[in-house]
């Protein structure tokens, strides 16, 4: 399954070797961790999370079942607000009812981290070879699919910010550390994103500040300020060289880079005309006009799906003002205020039972990886403004599994001893 994530959608939509029908596997993964939900409940009759995350996650649920009432959806046009609104729900369960061991999880990271190297060879053939022509480093998405460059940065900082906290939990050796900075930072640069000039610094920096070690914390700042500086003059060296027409660091202060991600636009129209933060704004608006405010227009009721008949009365109506630009705006579309303020609160939770985690300073991998998901948890919530983060796969998939392993370990090992 995780090999999937990595290449399915490239497999399947650009290089056509499989049907496209082969990007529904993650679905088909998703029903079958949720029998193997069941039957593990069944056999432990016993589940390990987090009160808080318990009372955040089924409030969700409620409201997602709240608003498929209240717009009294069809049966098709709710199954696709279920693949979109709660595919993430699987994934996110299983290891709370399921005990991996920590050899399971170890190898788990090594092999995702695996496949994530394999990017920069795969984004070097992109950006020099595949699409050497074309001057833009958009179509430079590693394996992750299609124009997914944007994708493909957010996962290399969310890696960044794991790796970086093994070091810091003296987990990993500075060796090896800067050979894999190195491998994962050059995909960032080729693609040109520019929000890894963002994410580079919130991947290094928010480990950096809430580790627990011993040991200098203003020490540990510096060296990863500097680590920070150094990365930023690469990226923007490599920007400046494979697009000499345009100074990155001068267009961040033209009037260009704030129509890039606001424009004001109420009319929709095409891609370039709703931008990021115009989709949010309209999606509230539109629902205010809808009077739908609290519950939105609906799970799927918005989207598009693969037959006619699963499709939401509203997705021809408001496709112009592309909900999916965004996960805030998707969010309040179809699930209203409620739903998008509980998906941000069930986000924060999990964070805080990372940082809790990583608190008791166990001397083992759980320590990183909390740590590194403190980072993560901050790189996606930011990226909620973005990307339709937990509509790709790979966000959906690894970020919430991971979230349900650190609730489940935190749970296990009892929450009334956690520090003050």
């Amino acid at each position: 399954m995780v090999s999937c994530l990595f290449c399915i959608d490239w497999l399947a939509e650009k290089l056509q070797i499989l049907p496209d029908s082969a990007t529904y596997f993650p679905e088909f993964f998703a029903i079958i961790f949720s029998l193997a939900i069941v039957l593990s409940f069944a056999q432990r009759r016993k589940i390990d999370i987090d009160s808080r995350v318990a009372v955040i996650l089924v409030l969700f649920v409620l409201v997602f079942l709240s608003s498929a009432i209240v717009n009294n959806l069809s049966p098709g046009v709710l199954i696709n607000g279920m693949r979109l609104n709660l595919k993430f729900l699987p994934f996110f369960v299983l290891p709370l009812v399921y005990q991996f061991s920590e050899v399971q999880i170890r190898r788990q990271l090594v092999f995702v981290l695996t496949l994530t190297l394999i990017q920069m060879p795969v984004a070097l053939y992109q950006r020099f070879v595949k699409y050497a022509s074309n001057p833009s480093g958009d179509p430079v998405g590693g394996t992750l699919g299609v124009a997914t460059s944007g994708t493909l940065s957010i996962w290399l900082a969310c890696v960044i910010a794991v790796v970086v906290s093994f070091y810091l939990t003296k987990m990993m050796r500075l060796q090896t550390l800067v050979v894999l900075l190195v491998l994962l930072v050059v995909p960032m640069t080729l693609n040109e994103t520019k929000i890894s000039f963002f994410l580079i610094p919130l991947a290094l920096i928010v480990p950096a500040v809430l580790s627990n070690r011993e040991g200098s914390r203003w020490m540990r700042l510096a060296m990863t300020a500097g680590t920070t500086f150094v990365l930023f003059v690469f990226l923007v060296t490599v920007y400046n060289t494979l697009r000499p027409s345009r100074d990155i660091l001068e267009w961040f202060t033209t009037d260009e880079a704030t129509e890039y991600v606001y424009q004001g636009s109420t009319t929709g129209g095409t891609r370039k005309d709703v931008k990021r933060l115009d989709s949010i704004s309209i999606a509230y608006n539109k629902l205010q006009y809808e009077n739908a405010t609290i519950f939105g227009l609906g799970p799927g009721n918005i989207s598009p799906a693969f037959d006619r008949s699963f499709e939401g009365e509203y997705f021809r109506r408001y496709d112009n003002f592309f909900p999916k630009r965004t996960q805030l705006s998707l969010s309040l579309w179809e699930t209203g205020t409620s739903g998008t303020v509980l998906i941000v609160a069930l986000m924060f939770a999990c964070g805080l039972v990372a940082y809790k985690l990583m608190l008791r300073n166990q001397g083992d991998q759980y320590e990183a990886l909390a740590l590194g998901w403190i980072g993560v948890t901050t790189i996606q919530v930011v990226c909620l403004l973005y990307i339709s983060a937990f509509v790709i796969n790979i966000f959906a998939i690894f970020y919430w599994f991971y979230s349900g392993v650190i609730v489940a370990k935190y749970t296990t090992i009892g929450s009334s001893q956690s520090p003050a």
